[in-house]
């Protein structure tokens, strides 16, 4: 099972958003969470405390905007991959894009590395169109 943490403040309050976006990010095979919603919902800075924040959560992807992506599989050492420079023309679904991305490409097979970086040119599609969805090929 895949949990994308999707920090909506007007639903609800910060402390129930908090502890129950953290029991389902813990609780799923392969969790997705941006760097900037961990800080505002746990205060956790970086891909390590986040990691450290959740350690049950058997694949932790911890996407950092046009920064990059770093994964925790497991006990294994961190995998990072950096963003494309990308020219934004609108940033909606980038996240839902990466996320799908990142699954269709461990559907495959692929190694982490090469599963962070079909994230990464999925929400590229979606951060340069203006349209909800890219022209599918």
């Amino acid at each position: 099972m895949s949990f994308d943490v999707n920090d909506r403040r007007a639903l609800w309050s910060i402390e129930d958003a908090a502890a129950t976006l953290a029991r389902l990010a813990n609780a799923a095979d392969i969790t997705f969470v941006g760097r900037d919603e961990a800080e505002r919902i746990w205060g956790t800075v970086t891909p390590a405390e986040i990691r450290a924040f959740l350690p049950d959560c058997a694949l932790l992807v911890v996407k950092d905007g046009d920064i990059g992506a770093t994964a925790f599989d497991g006990d294994a050492e961190p995998v990072f991959v950096a963003a494309p420079v990308v020219d934004v023309v609108e940033p909606v679904g980038a996240g839902d894009a990466f996320a799908s991305g990142f699954l269709a490409a461990t559907l495959e097979g692929h190694s982490l590395a090469e599963r962070l970086l079909a994230g990464h040119i999925a929400a590229e599609r979606v951060l340069t169109i203006a349209a909800d969805m890219p022209p599918i090929d």
